[in-house]
């Protein structure tokens, strides 16, 4: 695959199009359009301009520039039968709804809806982590409200925007943490809608590591909600399509994105090595992760002498270093199989 064909694929992406005006998404279809014809008889020079110019749509689609500014306006979903929908959804700003919320490269653009024969409507979502004030931070807790009226205003402090609830935890997965260290993270959350449910645009809460660490709160031992930020869920209903199968699970849109299915059997090769590899690497981790556990395990019981705490000290703090490093690069390598 040539690097015009890849920006085309990225471009046709329906991730792109959430919640985006009618005249962006016509005017990046059109330069589609364009690019396909030149990939095939266009010269060097022809296919290295479109490869510019997709990027700087793309780019723009990524921003907020493109975004539809008055959520009002969105398409909103009256009646729908009992079943599981696909829809694409993203987040906007609390304060300032016409801008992307920080939240919104989190949140994977795929989601579900699961409506019930009574009517009543679940949306299940996936989320990631991204990088935040340099540090690869992570959702740590989301609550959405059952929702009393429809606005958009500066503060979800205010009580008549109703109950707030807590997320329901769906999926974990693991990853690294702040300190580099293995933690179990969410990967899949669902949240109830409750009220006004033909309205696309919802009220959520989050909760992310990296910003409590920041305000110097622990990360993952705390109950405050000084570092929590308001956001608008936004579901784009432009592009709901009712899944048939009936699966409520959701796909790893990452992979649907980036992974190139036109390998040849020499990168095939490479990649059953890599596999390979990071076999070894997770069960040298796995392992590592074990003795320092044992050790912090002989240590609390008082299993170990007094003169022998030191020098046993001292190793798990060594292995401990090692444990990120070793966390770190199976990360790294994990996350570039996924992406390349």
């Amino acid at each position: 695959m040539s690097d015009l064909e890849k920006k085309i694929k990225r471009a046709k992406s329906v991730d792109l199009r959430v919640t985006k005006t009618e005249e962006s998404i016509k005017k990046l279809d059109e330069a589609i359009k364009i690019a396909e014809a030149i990939s095939k008889s266009g010269t060097d020079q022809q296919k290295h301009e479109q490869e510019n110019i997709l990027d700087s749509l793309i780019a723009k689609m990524d921003s907020s520039e493109t975004n539809i500014k008055d959520l009002s306006t969105l398409k909103k979903s009256e009646n729908l039968t009992e079943g599981i929908y696909d829809v694409l959804i993203s987040t906007r700003h609390f304060e300032r709804p016409y801008e992307n919320s920080m939240s919104n490269e989190a949140v994977n653009k795929k989601a579900k809806l699961i409506v019930d024969k009574d009517g009543n409507r679940k949306l299940r979502f996936s989320v990631k982590g991204i990088e935040y004030g340099g540090d690869y931070g992570h959702l740590t807790k989301l609550w959405f409200y059952d929702t009393l009226k429809d606005t958009v205003g500066p503060s979800l402090s205010d009580p008549s925007l109703g109950k707030m609830n807590d997320a329901k935890i769906v999926d974990t997965h693991d990853d690294s943490d702040l300190q580099g260290l293995p933690r179990n993270f969410i990967r899949t959350i669902e949240i109830g809608i409750n009220s006004f449910k033909e309205d696309p645009k919802r009220y959520v809460r989050v909760k992310v590591d990296a910003m409590d660490g920041l305000n110097g709160l622990d990360p993952y031992n705390n109950d405050s909600m000084d570092s929590t930020q308001p956001a608008v869920l936004c579901i784009d209903y432009r592009y709901i399509k009712k899944d048939n199968t009936n699966n409520p699970n959701l796909e790893d849109t990452d992979k649907d994105i980036d992974k190139d299915k036109d390998k040849d059997k020499d990168k095939d090769i490479d990649k059953d090595k890599d596999k390979d590899d990071l076999k070894l690497k997770k069960a040298n981790k796995d392992l590592l992760q074990y003795n320092v556990d044992l050790a912090n395990h002989m240590i609390s019981e008082g299993m170990i002498s007094d003169d022998s705490k030191s020098y046993v000290n001292s190793a798990l703090k060594n292995a401990k270093e090692v444990l990120k490093k070793i966390t770190m690069l199976v990360l790294t390598i994990t996350r570039l199989r996924i992406y390349y």
